[in-house]
């Protein structure tokens, strides 16, 4: 299941919805990873498994881009180059999308947190995930990403080198406040269905 783009709630419809949504006992799962290693994939794969609500940044960023606003062209400039948008533009959209259904039976964030502070404020403004799963590569392995992607010297290179850089800088402070619900999954040498194989029996464990 995807992404429901609705109309803007009332602030009391927000406050009614958000209520409910931190009363849902449906499990919250983040699921995070270096760019490009298959996420909304799998995600897509989890959300059908579960019927769980599937949100997607990257596409709430593509929407609202999409949709010419100031915010959407800052937006654009931003991951033009590969830079992470900021907590407090990025949560509210996020925000949104729970509590456009916050009866559903679970959630999974594709891509969410990229930052300590969006973990940190989405666990103070919504609630603590039930479980992150973090797909992960070596480092040494995204390294030679980075220099593959940099002697290619175009523009969607330097993005990518840019977004990996960034999480391998960020990645392990990003999953620090919700360290204890955190699971790694390596993904290196593994097959699409064993990785969705070994998220699938984690999120069976809740």
């Amino acid at each position: 299941m995807g992404m429901c783009f609705g109309k803007r709630k009332s602030p009391r419809n927000n406050r009614d919805n958000m209520n409910q949504l931190k009363e849902n006992s449906g499990p919250i799962i983040f699921l995070v990873g270096a760019p490009g290693i298959g996420k909304r994939e799998l995600g897509r794969r989890l959300s059908s498994k579960y019927g769980f609500i599937m949100i997607s940044t990257g596409d709430l960023l593509n929407q609202e881009i999409q949709n010419g606003s100031e915010r959407g062209q800052k937006f654009a400039n931003m991951t033009k180059v590969g830079q992470s948008v900021p907590a407090n533009d990025i949560l509210p959209m996020v925000e949104e999308q729970l509590m456009n259904q916050p009866n559903a039976v679970g959630f999974l964030i594709v891509g969410f947190p990229r930052d300590r502070t969006q973990a940190t404020l989405f666990n103070k403004e919504v609630k603590r995930p039930s479980l992150v799963l973090h797909l992960q590569v070596k480092n040494d392995v995204l390294s030679e990403r980075v220099k593959n992607a940099t002697a290619k010297n175009d523009k969607n290179s330097e993005k990518l080198s840019n977004e990996i850089n960034s999480y391998m800088n960020t990645i392990s402070s990003t999953i620090q406040p919700n360290k204890k619900v955190t699971k790694e999954i390596d993904v290196q040498n593994k097959n699409k269905d064993e990785i969705f194989k070994a998220a699938f029996e984690e999120i069976d464990k809740l």
